[in-house]
């Protein structure tokens, strides 16, 4: 069964809430080649248009290609979806949710120098344009020093 029939019948049959996980992750290189998952996600993209289910998303190091292949189909999925575990910049964030997208933090947004966002630095849009907070609190707790400072802030104490 091609992966779009699957994902209709899931859809139909109250199986499938989403359509994912889906992206593109250009830190693992080395297990799936950029030009193959550039032409997976794209192909992806085309039967979630079909399947009009928000979409669960991933991206990491692949900022600019994934929203420009994003952007291309956005506009044909209203439901948009979710960016899960995002470890990106405050600026890939601010564009993904200017897109209409959630952003789902959690221990891998975190656990790098280059992923601790300074909540005083952020933009006040920022803050009131997150959406979603999945914070998995066995991994941070052990390993993080966290405090919620308001809707979409996690800083470090």
């Amino acid at each position: 069964m091609a992966l779009g029939d699957l994902a209709k019948k899931a859809k139909e049959s109250g199986e499938a809430v989403a359509f994912g996980e889906i992206g593109l992750d250009y830190d693992r290189l080395f297990l799936t080649p950029k030009n193959q998952q550039l032409k997976y996600f794209e192909a992806q993209l085309e039967v979630a248009v079909e399947v009009q289910l928000p979409l669960f998303l991933h991206s990491r190091a692949a900022s600019e290609d994934f929203e420009r292949l994003l952007g291309v189909k956005l506009p044909q999925l209203p439901k948009k979806g979710l960016v899960h575990s995002f470890t990106g910049t405050i600026e890939e964030m601010q564009r993904l949710v200017e897109l209409g997208l959630d952003i789902g933090v959690n221990g891998c947004s975190m656990k790098s120098k280059r992923h601790q966002y300074d909540s005083n630095k952020k933009p006040t849009y920022y803050s009131q344009r997150m959406r979603i907070l999945k914070l998995f609190g066995s991994y941070l707790l052990s390993t993080c020093k966290l405090k919620l400072t308001g809707l979409g802030y996690v800083s470090y104490c």
